[in-house]
């Protein structure tokens, strides 16, 4: 009797637990339709940097054994966004991660290895902890992450006033998500202060060239003025950069610059404006392409219209001035040791499953040197000022979290789940950071050689093996929902059935 009982009431259960189950499912089914990462590949990377301006200074034999120490960009915005991850930054003044987290690395690095039993008996905690606990940063930079999806910074003010180089910083913000990353920044006037040859080299071509358009009465009103000592100067600078997944259900990458006023060589060549894009865009499946160029306006030398290659400057204007205007401006150029080209456009799209794809647009070059006779380090110094620098890269798979299903039609006409397929695995190498140039070179925006980033996406990332199987729970739920509703019908009228009078055996009568 007991276990006609219990069986009775696991079917009426087991009825109701199967009606739940085909009630309830399209409603979770819409509820994980709200997530961004549902349909997305399973693997996926996309990675964006732009930078204003850059620069790096050296001499020839390198002042210190370690390449490419001295550089900075600014304005700089970067952005990293993959299956378990959202970075994105936005830097007035980046000075490399280095000097990000210059004081947490001599906390963590130097100072235990300074002071200590072996070396200085003087303990790092609590000496330092004033200073290292926790460690400042860098505060011209900020970073929106997982954990802080916005952030910025604001407030002009000038860095570096008196010295060669001069900043006028203004805003950047940056934001982090599952439906979006990216960063904006953007710095007024930069200031960089020539050497003592630019003053008279400056002033020298203004002369020439102003008696070479206006005749003698021209050249002598010429005189001195103060922008004779910038070798470069900006009105403003703006570093974008922002990646998201479009309707079309392909990765996005852009990052772009845009530059405004900018002079050279004390004003012998100006340029109007400055626009540097790429955009990289991927779904890993049918789309793979790419777009990158560089736009300038406004190109005069010594107010005459000119043009920027990858050779070099080229002077327009009339027939007859053509050529003493640009004899002049080469006089100038190798008094500065200076040399202005236009840095190459680059974008490849490679790979199957994934497949990536990658834009560059490297901006324009102005380098200067000079021999410096400086006692046991007489040797040529230079700065590369990269302007207008923008690189992005996209990854994915062709695989998505829930891919469609390709099994027969069930009843009620909806299709079940299928198997899905060997998930693809993503390239070795990984996304790298922007690498400073050198001699007379552009540096390189999300180089692929290039180390220090972290790896790029993992082939399940944090959804992994339990998320997969709950959606296929889902699916499989959706797609036989009326099964499911017949068998509660199955299963209860089994309970009806244990509660009739007929399984209930009678009493004996005792005569």
């Amino acid at each position: 009797m007991k276990v006609v009982t219990r069986l009775r009431r696991a079917c009426f259960i087991a009825a109701g637990f199967l009606v739940i189950t085909a009630a309830i499912a399209p409603v979770v089914s819409r509820a994980a339709a709200n997530d961004p990462d549902a349909d997305r590949p399973i693997a996926w990377n996309g990675l964006a940097t732009a930078s204003g301006i850059h620069v790096n200074a050296d001499r020839s034999q390198g002042i210190l054994p370690l390449k490419d120490v001295f550089f900075a960009s600014f304005p700089e915005a970067e952005s990293d966004w993959d299956t378990g991850s959202n970075n994105a930054r936005a830097s007035l003044v980046f000075p490399g991660p280095a000097g990000v987290v210059a004081v947490g690395t001599i906390c963590e690095q130097v100072l235990p290895q300074a002071f200590g039993p072996s070396a200085i008996p003087i303990p790092p905690s609590p000496t330092f902890d004033p200073v290292c606990r926790p460690a400042p940063t860098f505060p011209l930079t900020t970073q929106a992450d997982n954990a802080n999806a916005d952030v910025r910074t604001d407030g002009s003010q000038i860095i570096g006033s008196g010295l060669p180089l001069t900043v006028v910083t203004s805003s950047g913000v940056a934001h982090a998500d599952r439906n979006y990353v990216g960063s904006d920044t953007v710095v007024g006037s930069v200031n960089v202060v020539g050497t003592s040859g630019l003053i008279p080299a400056s002033l020298a071509f203004r002369r020439a060239s102003a008696g070479i358009v206006g005749g003698p009465v021209a050249a002598a009103a010429v005189k001195a003025q103060d922008t004779d000592n910038s070798t470069l100067h900006i009105d403003s600078s703006v570093a974008h950069t922002k990646q998201t997944w479009d309707t079309d259900g392909a990765l996005l990458v852009k990052a772009s610059t845009t530059l405004k006023g900018i002079s050279l060589l004390g004003g012998a060549i100006r340029i109007g404006v400055l626009d540097s894009e790429s955009t990289s865009r991927t779904d890993g499946r049918g789309i793979a392409t790419h777009d990158e160029h560089i736009t300038m306006g406004g190109v005069t030398v010594a107010g005459q219209p000119a043009s920027i290659d990858e050779t070099g400057v080229h002077i327009g204007g009339s027939s007859s001035s053509i050529q003493p205007l640009t004899d002049a401006f080469n006089t100038l150029l190798k008094s500065a040791g200076a040399s202005i080209k236009l840095a190459s456009t680059t974008g490849t799209s490679e790979g199957d499953n994934p497949k990536q794809v990658s834009s560059e647009a490297g901006g324009l070059i102005f380098h200067i040197e000079q021999f410096l006779n400086i006692p046991n380090n007489a040797d040529t110094y230079f700065a590369n000022f990269t302007l207008g620098v923008a690189g992005t890269q996209a990854i994915s798979s062709s695989e998505r979290g829930s891919s469609p299903p390709e099994s027969e039609a069930a009843i009620g006409g909806v299709t079940g789940p299928s198997d899905e397929g060997t998930p693809a695995t993503p390239p070795s190498e990984t996304p790298g950071a922007f690498v400073p140039g050198t001699p007379g070179s552009a540096g390189t925006p999300a180089s692929l050689n290039s180390t220090g980033r972290k790896p790029g996406a993992s082939v399940l990332g944090k959804r992994g093996v339990l998320n997969q199987l709950e959606a296929e729970l889902a699916g499989f739920s959706i797609a036989h929902r009326f099964e499911l509703v017949y068998l509660a019908f199955a299963f209860a009228f089994v309970g009806v059935c244990l509660s009739s009078r007929l399984l209930v055996p009678r009493p004996r009568r005792i005569s």
